[in-house]
């Protein structure tokens, strides 16, 4: 779960005794909470340590090829290659023969991920229907959607 999310889980050493209390109150005891707790102890923890890097995250990943984000492991990184590639597809398919106006696109779609890593935000993969209206925000939607 967290990894879909974009974040890596580890348990660091120092912290291995609470989480193992934690799971046994939750397997004996059938009580998330003190687990629950300890997850967004955890979560709060790491987005004030990303929200603080913003702006250097931001311009990392701008400063980045796709290559080397995708070979940094940064979970966001990867999620936001994975959102930009489903992006260049939709844009590829519905302006096929005004290259102009794709790289126009993908280049505003890439400065929107700088934005939102300029903003402490954690980057997690959309889908192609989320990436479809991501990228065609002025179009009806589809009649999948509709069912939605």
């Amino acid at each position: 779960m967290a990894e879909r999310a974009g974040f890596e889980f580890k348990i660091r050493p120092e912290d291995q005794a609470a989480w193992s209390e934690a799971s046994r109150i939750g397997f004996e005891a059938a009580n998330t909470a003190p687990m629950a707790e300890l997850i967004l102890a955890r979560i709060q923890t790491l987005q004030l340590v990303e929200s603080g890097r913003g702006p250097e995250r931001a311009a990392q990943f701008l400063a980045m090829s796709r290559e080397a984000a995708l070979a940094s492991g940064d979970g966001s990184f990867l999620a936001a290659w994975a959102n930009l590639d489903k992006i260049a597809a939709v844009v590829g398919s519905a302006m096929a023969h005004d290259a102009d106006a794709q790289a126009r696109l993908l280049d505003k779609a890439r400065h929107q991920v700088a934005e939102h890593l300029r903003a402490g935000r954690v980057i997690v993969e959309v889908s192609k229907e989320q990436a479809w209206r991501n990228a065609s925000q002025d179009q009806a939607p589809s009649p999948a959607d509709k069912d939605r």
